[in-house]
């Protein structure tokens, strides 16, 4: 084989090679990726409960009824360690006596809401003594000087939930009032030395545009 010919096979064989390399560069392309922490933390509802004031006109220790002064104790409701109080505590409740609490309700979080109450009171395991006090415990529900509710305890199980307003700003306050008085009754004699237990709620539900 000449001098000549080798020369120009092995050319022809470097120009595969270097095809043969570049052909296979191709499958070995730059690359690079970028990882992104991400962070998501849910808003906070939450609703302050406090008692600001309580006044009750009930019987003096001569017998008689008499409206004493308001108690303007600061009460957190929703502190864990209060939560054995009782709004309503009545010994010896007579016809004409009453009693009111008055209540703030904060925004200890960043999610405005509406707010409510509503009254619980289990009239199935009631006796029929305690269905008859019942009968003659009003309640009424103000903001302000603005009656928002009234009935009976005893109706508390079919009243619907009273809606109080909306609170927005974080630190936000709002009061409202709740007041049970037992009424004068013609059944008033069927109910001495009666008792009964009900359960005031707070509620509170995400503000919307759509609400």
């Amino acid at each position: 084989m000449s001098k000549r010919i080798r020369a120009v096979m092995l050319s022809m064989v470097t120009v595969c090679l270097c095809l043969a390399l570049v052909i296979g560069g191709t499958y070995a392309l730059f690359s690079d990726q970028v990882t992104v922490q991400n962070h998501l933390q849910a808003g906070k509802l939450e609703v302050g409960l406090f008692r600001v004031g309580y006044t009750a006109n009930e019987l003096t220790e001569d017998g008689v009824l008499s409206e004493g002064e308001t108690d303007k104790e600061r009460l957190e409701l929703t502190d864990t360690t209060t939560e054995d109080i009782t709004l309503f505590s009545v010994t010896d409740a007579v016809p004409g006596c009453w009693y009111r609490v008055d209540l703030e309700v904060a925004n200890n979080g960043n999610i405005a809401f509406n707010y409510g109450v509503r009254m619980i009171w289990d009239r199935e395991s009631a006796t029929p003594e305690q269905v008859k006090f019942a009968g003659q415990m009003q309640i009424t529900v103000e903001v302000g000087d603005v009656q928002k509710a009234q009935f009976f305890l005893s109706d508390a199980a079919a009243a619907e939930d009273i809606d109080l307003g909306s609170i927005f700003a974080k630190g936000e306050a709002q009061q409202f009032t709740v007041t049970a008085k037992f009424m004068d009754s013609d059944e008033n004699n069927d109910v001495q030395k009666i008792s009964l237990e009900f359960d005031l709620q707070v509620f509170a539900t995400q503000k919307t545009t759509n609400n």
